[in-house]
């Protein structure tokens, strides 16, 4: 099995940061090691993306809220004020604007890619169901939601 080099360097920058010490001579000698160490690095990879997923859909929930409640009436009870208090009203339109804008990118982004996993998403992330509830609606075992569920998650950071 050939390695390119930016994987080698990429188990490499891992081994270090794991503490393991001349990960070269141990790729080098041993294939089981290297096999070991490259599953640790994907099994790595994978769960930064999947904390990845959950922040970008929690921001989305947030930002939908922001959506959702609007932007109230401008109060003027006719005070002046001065130039040092901010203005609240277009703190608000900037935030709303910004809140728009995010979950449009979110939005884009699962139109990319394939509907099943899409489905899975926006069951699993927005509307909350419970991971035992959406396997029987895909009508799937568990294991088997979940390694849908990495693959899902791969696809939207591919395309996020």
């Amino acid at each position: 099995m050939e390695l390119s080099a930016k994987i080698k360097a990429d188990i490499q920058k891992y081994a270090d940061k794991q503490g393991k010490q001349n990960t070269v001579l141990l790729i080098k000698n041993t294939m089981d090691e290297l096999d070991l160490l490259l599953s640790d690095y994907l099994e790595d990879t994978h769960s930064k993306n999947l904390k990845k997923v959950k922040i970008i859909f929690k921001r989305y929930l947030q930002n939908l809220a922001i959506i959702k409640a609007g932007i109230p009436a401008v109060q003027n009870n006719g005070m002046i004020t001065g130039k040092n208090k901010p203005n609240t009203e277009d703190d608000k339109m900037l935030r709303l604007m910004q809140a728009r804008s995010y979950c449009k990118k979110v939005k884009k982004a699962l139109n990319c890619i394939d509907n099943s996993y899409r489905v899975l998403l926006i069951d699993m992330y927005i509307n909350k169901l419970k991971s035992d509830l959406v396997a029987m609606k895909i009508h799937v075992s568990r294991r088997t939601l979940f390694n849908i569920r990495d693959k899902a998650v791969d696809k939207f950071i591919n395309v996020y």
